[in-house]
């Protein structure tokens, strides 16, 4: 009986070790290790952490259907949606990062942008503000001198 009952405490502390794993996002720990090797000013891409085509990020309040009609394939991801990001490679999802917002573990990554897809080129400028990691898209301007 006591053989059972500590197999059982073994088994608990690996599955609770199990779910901490898996509540360090990717993503998050990508976006703060760049920042922490960072020197001056901080630019992102994510070409090195995932092969996609485009990433898509959508706040609160979308639903699954917008979701698909967006990404031009069925979602059917968690309908409980504060933020979703997608990462997708010919219309498969190779990553997902679905947060539905909790007061006391606020996000560390946030996209600022009013923009839903960007393709995989994109660079974005990284910055910090007190525990929130803000990533903003870079706009590649091209000058145009006229001569006349």
């Amino acid at each position: 009986m006591k053989n059972n009952f500590l197999i059982f405490v073994v088994i608990l502390i690996f599955n609770c070790q199990s779910c901490n794993t898996l509540r360090n996002d990717k993503l998050d720990n990508y976006v703060e290790n760049v920042y922490s090797n960072c020197r001056d000013k901080c630019v992102i891409n994510f070409n090195n952490l995932f092969d996609y085509d485009r990433l898509y990020v959508f706040g609160g309040g979308v639903s699954n259907e917008e979701v698909s009609k967006k990404i031009g394939f069925k979602y059917s991801g968690d309908k409980d949606i504060s933020r979703l990001i997608l990462f997708v490679k010919n219309k498969t999802i190779v990553y997902e990062q679905n947060l539905v917002f909790n007061d006391s573990e606020p996000y560390k990554v946030f996209f600022v942008t009013n923009k839903e897809y960007f393709e995989n080129n994109v660079e974005f400028s990284l910055e910090k503000d007190e525990n929130i990691f803000l990533l903003k898209p870079i706009q590649n301007i091209i000058s145009v001198v006229w001569m006349c």
